[in-house]
């Protein structure tokens, strides 16, 4: 018969015990540092900063499209735009970007530019409007158009 070695079993306890105070010590830090992970992630938190909306509104055969900025927050925002256009139908592919810089005073809104595009049966349309503050992207908004048949 074998017999471990004198002590072995109290250090294999205390070698427990001393990973079960390990393990205990970084839930507790994970629980603190989380929640402050969580709340300072721009898409967890409950208030935005802006908005970016494309208005859409049709004019006889034009589908016409806004870029509108709108500053919720109670100091000005500096930043840039684009508004891109994707058209695809029967006459093939096209796209356009139009975009510049922006200053917007708390709490206002800002229309951007307007594009307009010729409705034919069977195109599809994407517009994007995105916001950026330097490299951070701020808000965005897309439509989506598909006309299947023009005719009344």
């Amino acid at each position: 018969m074998v017999f471990p070695p004198a002590g072995y079993s109290k250090n294999r306890k205390m070698k427990h015990r001393f990973f079960q105070s390990l393990v205990i010590i970084s839930l507790i830090i994970l629980a603190g540092i989380c929640p402050k992970l969580h709340a300072n992630n721009p898409d967890n938190q409950k208030e935005k900063s802006c908005r970016a909306v494309i208005e859409h509104t049709r004019q006889e055969n034009m589908d016409v499209f806004q870029g509108v900025f709108i500053n919720l927050t109670a100091k000005g925002i500096e930043g840039t735009y684009t508004l891109e256009t994707i058209r695809e139908g029967s006459s093939g592919r096209s796209a356009s970007r139009q975009g510049g810089e922006i200053n917007v005073n708390e709490k206002q809104e800002k229309k951007l530019s307007k594009t307009s595009i010729n409705i034919e049966e069977g195109d599809y349309y994407k517009v994007v409007l995105k916001v950026h503050a330097g490299d951070a992207l701020l808000c965005t908004d897309s439509i989506t158009v598909e006309n299947k048949t023009n005719k009344h």
